[in-house]
């Protein structure tokens, strides 16, 4: 599966100085964006995050989990060149998940990802990496994040990671890169995923 020659990178970040009540990381055809809703008491795991119809500020899909202590902030949309696949991070104070939609008719429909393998376990890192790293498990820093790399012509490329405190202040790293393909009827398979561990 090869890259798109018209792939689009990860959008690029917002102007903090920009009217917070905007739309934002609106698509190449200007027609879809993020918009954050405060909520009524102002904090801020009340705002409502929502994909948008731009003109018309129609909420085509509400991305806000109302259980989940989320971050509005952190939320993102990174589009396909043509405006028709979009991927939609959402976070908290310590990780973060995104999920992925497809264009529909007028609307969206969010693509069934399939379940990634597991993370490589910190407590329980490969034999290979315990030849050469020796450390002790102290804390995690930010636990099972799922992040957007790239469009390829077929599908999407995302990263899960986690980051695990040591002792001596060192970090364990964690990460799977995920290939999933896409097919015409917006059904996704994992095609390949390259595990990876660190310590920095």
């Amino acid at each position: 599966m090869g890259s798109s020659g018209l792939a689009a990178e990860p959008s690029a970040p917002d102007n903090e100085t920009a009217d917070p009540s905007a739309p934002r990381f609106v698509s190449p055809d200007g027609k879809f964006g993020l918009a954050v809703t405060r909520g009524t008491e102002g904090e801020s795991h009340e705002d409502r995050v929502e994909l948008i119809e731009v003109a018309t500020k129609r909420s085509l899909v509400v991305l806000s989990d109302p259980e989940r202590p989320e971050r509005p902030d952190k939320a993102r949309l990174d589009w396909s060149a043509a405006s028709k696949r979009v991927a939609a991070f959402t976070g908290t104070r310590v990780d973060g998940d995104t999920q992925v939609f497809v264009r529909d008719g007028d609307g969206f429909v969010q693509v069934k990802l399939p379940k990634l393998p597991e993370l490589p376990n910190p407590e329980e890192p490969s034999a290979a990496f315990r030849k050469t790293h020796k450390f002790k498990f102290l804390k995690w820093i930010t636990t099972d994040s799922v992040k957007f790399v790239r469009w390829l012509d077929d599908g999407v490329e995302l990263r899960a990671y986690n980051e695990v405190a040591t002792a001596g202040a060192r970090v364990f790293t964690a990460e799977i890169k995920a290939t999933i393909a896409i097919d015409s009827k917006h059904h996704a398979t994992l095609k390949k995923a390259v595990r990876k561990e660190g310590l920095e």
